[in-house]
């Protein structure tokens, strides 16, 4: 897991990692779009994972109605389920 020297630190690369989510999921990159979100959780910890993906999550589902990009944000909630449980 990367150690974050600061607040900022964490909050950048979130950003970067948020960035680069929303530009595969609309590039249609399902198994990238699945990477980023393991890589935040493996580099960043559970609670920043968890704080990407619902972030994630609601973007999509409150600024999209294209069903490409929902599959790929249900491809991202049955990795997590997979990974860390049905509670994830």
């Amino acid at each position: 897991m990367t150690a974050f020297t600061s607040p900022l630190d964490r909050d950048i690369y979130l950003g970067f990692q948020a960035t680069e989510l929303l530009t595969t999921t609309r590039r249609g990159d399902s198994t990238h779009a699945v990477q980023v979100i393991r890589h935040v959780f493996a580099e960043a910890g559970t609670a920043a994972g968890m704080w990407l993906a619902n972030w994630y999550f609601d973007a999509v589902s409150r600024t999209s109605t294209d069903p490409a990009m929902h599959a790929i944000v249900d491809d991202c909630i049955r990795e997590l389920e997979q990974t860390y449980g049905s509670d994830a």
